[in-house]
C-alpha cells in the first residue's frame, strides 16, 4: 500500500508535531534549547525517541522545502547528469536495465544514483519495490524543457570544476594582498584547465572549446541555453525593457546594445518603438545569428556592428545599454568596458546597465532587507563569478566605486527595480 502524498498543510502538521516533541524532551530533560546563538545546543543527546523526531521533523522540512520552492527553482540544485531526465518517459515508467541502456551506464551504478536520487524526491519507485522509475514533478520539469538538461550541465561539468581550484587560486594570488586577484586567468576556472592543455586559458576561451567526443559547438551552445534559463526564470526579460525605461521621450533616438550577442532585446525595442535606430555591437562569429534573427521590416533600423567592448566606442548614441555584462569582468576590466564609453556620450547620453545590485542584509533597525535565502542566491552567484571569471556581483556602493574607477564624470542617476527579476536598471550619466 502507497504512503499517502505528502501536501504543504500535512507537512507542515508533521514539522510542528515533531518540533513541540523535541522541544518538549529537551526541556523535561534539562538541555538547552536549539539556538543560533553562541550558546546553544551543541549536540542532540543520543536517544531513540529523540531521534526519531529528529528524522521526522528534518524528512518534512526537506519535502516542504522542495514543495515550497517549486519545480522549477528545485530544478537549480539537482545534480544528476547523463540524461536520466530523459530516460524515464514522462506519464509513464522504465526498468533499471532500460533506463541503464538509454544512459550507457552499468544497471548497477543506475540502481545505486537513483537509490540516492529518490532520497531527495528525484523520480520515484511505484509502486515501491516494483523496479519501475517513475517522474515527480521535479524530474518531469527537467524532462519537458530539454534547455533545462543544458542549464545542469553547464554548472554542473563546466563550471563546477573550477570550485575545486578557487582555494589554490585564493592562496597564489590573492591571500596576504589587500586586495584580491583581478586577472582572469588566474580564476579557478582558469587553474582547473579541464581540457589538460597544460596552462591556464579564460573562461571565455575554455567554453569556446568543444570537448573531444562532443559535437562542434558543444560548449558554447550549451553555454547559451543555460543563459536562456537563467534569463527566463531571474533576470529582466526582453519584455522588461518595453517599460522599464521611457523610450518615447527620446524620438528618433539611437541605440546601441554593447555586447548584444543575436540582437533579442534591441529587435523587441524596435518592433515598439518604431522611431529608435538600433545598433548590435557584438564579436563576428554573433553575427550570422544575428542576421537570421532579423526580420526585413527591422533591417533599415537595426545594424550589426563587430566591435570589441575593450576597444574606444564607434557610435555617438543617445543611450548605450549593457545587459549582464560587467558582472564578467574583475573591476580593472568593467572599468575598461565603461571608460571607452566616456568620449562618445554626449549631453543627455544614458548609459543603462542591466546588473545585480546586491542590497544589504539589513536595514538600519537591524531587520532583514530580504529573505535569507533570497540573499543566498545573490551570494552564490557572486561566488559563482569569482569562480568563473575572478569577478563579482556588486553592491551599489561597489558599483559607485566602479564608476569612479572608470571616469570621475561619470554619475549614478537611478537604479530601477523589476518586479520578478533579481537585476536591476542602474541609469548613469555624465555629471552635471
Amino acid at each position: 500500500m502507497s504512503l499517502p502524498e505528502p501536501t504543504l498543510t500535512s507537512l507542515a502538521a508533521s514539522i510542528s508535531d515533531a518540533a513541540k516533541g523535541i522541544t518538549k524532551y529537551l526541556e523535561d530533560n534539562g538541555h538547552p534549547a536549539p539556538s543560533f546563538q553562541e550558546s546553544g545546543l551543541e549536540r542532540y543527546p543520543k536517544d531513540p525517541q529523540l531521534l526519531g523526531l529528529q528524522f521526522q521533523l528534518i524528512e518534512a522540512t526537506s519535502d516542504l522545502y522542495h514543495l515550497a520552492l517549486g519545480p522549477e527553482m528545485m530544478v537549480f540544485m539537482q545534480p544528476i547528469l547523463f540524461d536520466f531526465f530523459s530516460a524515464v518517459p514522462l506519464g509513464g515508467s522504465a526498468s533499471y536495465s532500460e533506463i541503464a541502456v538509454k544512459t550507457n551506464l552499468p544497471e548497477s551504478t543506475v540502481r545505486r544514483v537513483l537509490r540516492h536520487a529518490m532520497t531527495m524526491r528525484l523520480f520515484e519507485e511505484k509502486p515501491p519495490g516494483s523496479g519501475n522509475l517513475t517522474h515527480t514533478s521535479t524530474t518531469a520539469y527537467v524532462a519537458k524543457y530539454p534547455t533545462w538538461r543544458s542549464f545542469l550541465g553547464h554548472n554542473l561539468e563546466d563550471l563546477r570544476p573550477g570550485t575545486l581550484h578557487v582555494p589554490e587560486s585564493l592562496r597564489k594570488f590573492s591571500a596576504g594582498k589587500e586586495k584580491p586577484s583581478e586577472e582572469v586567468l588566474e580564476s579557478g576556472v582558469s587553474l582547473a584547465d579541464v581540457d589538460r592543455l597544460g596552462y591556464p586559458t579564460s573562461c571565455w576561451e575554455y567554453l569556446d572549446r568543444t570537448p573531444e567526443g562532443k559535437p562542434e559547438g558543444y560548449r558554447a551552445n550549451r553555454f547559451a541555453e543555460a543563459m536562456q534559463i537563467a534569463s527566463s526564470t531571474e533576470a529582466i526579460k526582453s519584455s522588461d525593457l518595453l517599460t522599464a525605461f521611457d523610450w518615447k521621450s527620446y524620438g528618433e533616438a539611437t541605440v546601441v546594445d554593447v555586447g548584444g550577442s543575436a540582437g533579442h532585446d534591441a529587435i523587441t525595442l524596435a518592433k515598439s518603438f518604431p522611431a529608435l535606430k538600433l545598433v548590435v555591437q557584438d564579436l563576428q562569429q554573433n553575427e550570422a545569428k544575428f542576421q537570421s534573427n532579423l526580420q526585413p521590416e527591422l533591417a533599415s533600423r537595426i545594424s550589426y556592428q563587430v566591435h570589441d567592448f575593450f576597444s574606444p566606442q564607434p557610435v555617438a548614441a543617445d543611450v548605450y545599454f549593457l545587459k549582464m555584462i560587467l558582472h564578467d569582468w574583475p573591476n580593472k576590466d568593467a572599468s575598461s568596458i565603461l571608460r571607452n564609453l566616456v568620449p562618445s556620450l554626449k549631453s543627455g547620453a544614458r548609459i543603462l546597465l542591466f546588473e545585480n545590485v546586491i542590497p544589504p542584509a539589513f536595514d538600519g533597525d537591524g531587520n532583514r532587507v530580504l529573505p535569507a535565502m533570497v540573499q543566498r542566491m545573490f551570494s552564490a552567484a557572486d561566488l559563482q563569478m569569482l569562480t568563473a571569471f575572478n569577478s563579482m556581483e556588486r553592491t551599489l556602493d561597489e558599483w559607485k566605486a566602479l564608476l569612479k574607477e572608470a571616469d570621475e564624470s561619470l554619475e549614478i542617476r537611478s537604479v530601477l527595480s523589476i518586479p520578478g527579476a533579481f537585476q536591476s536598471i542602474i541609469e548613469v550619466a555624465l555629471k552635471k
